[in-house]
């Protein structure tokens, strides 16, 4: 589930590279966020625990 969750985030932060305007600050950090709650929640479960 959490692959499936991070997949879209990767893949726009792919197209954004290429879009000359980029996206704004916020977004990105929001994104990378997101991200790094996921790869957590993967590692050590959604409590915290593993």
């Amino acid at each position: 589930m959490i692959t499936e969750e991070l997949a879209p985030i990767r893949r726009l932060d792919r197209v954004t590279r290429l879009d000359p305007l980029g996206r704004a600050a916020s977004d990105i950090r929001a994104d990378r966020a997101t991200a790094t709650a996921w790869r957590l929640m993967a590692g050590h479960g959604p409590r915290g625990r593993s």
